[in-house]
């Protein structure tokens, strides 16, 4: 259960990141 959480908090993470990246670039 818990490699299955690190996996989706990672994967939320990183979208998140890309969210906020893209947002500063544009």
């Amino acid at each position: 259960c818990f490699t299955m959480d690190e996996k989706r908090s990672r994967a939320v993470t990183e979208a998140f990141v890309r969210l906020y990246k893209e947002g500063l670039i544009y």
